[in-house]
């Protein structure tokens, strides 16, 4: 029979004829499978958890996204009006002078 060596140089317990010593490495193992599932639950929680705070990121990335596309197109509204009413300055300047000079206004 050859017996397998576990990772301290020590013979592996699953090997030993001794039922106690099985005994013992069975309940070991049971106890480490135990474990591992508990640690997936807890991890598979966490995955979860991290689904719903990434859903809920996106939805306000979205909504910034939204409100940056409003604000960008509102800016650009104002800059054409402000364009427009820069276009007619000059000539309601040059209407005014007119106008003082033909002393139909005020000059004050």
């Amino acid at each position: 029979m050859v017996m397998s060596v576990a990772h301290n140089n020590n013979p592996d317990p699953i090997d030993s004829q001794d039922t106690e010593t099985l005994r013992l490495e069975i309940l070991r193992l049971r106890d480490k499978v135990l474990g591992a599932e508990s640690q997936t639950e807890v991890l598979q929680d966490y995955i979860a958890d991290l689904q719903q705070l990434n859903t809920e990121l996106n939805q306000t990335i979205h909504e910034l996204a939204e409100n940056s596309n409003l604000a960008i197109k509102g800016l650009q509204e104002a800059t054409e009006t402000l364009r427009a009413e820069m276009q007619h300055a000059p000539t309601m300047r040059i209407a005014r002078a007119v106008a003082r000079r033909l002393r139909v206004i005020d000059a004050s």
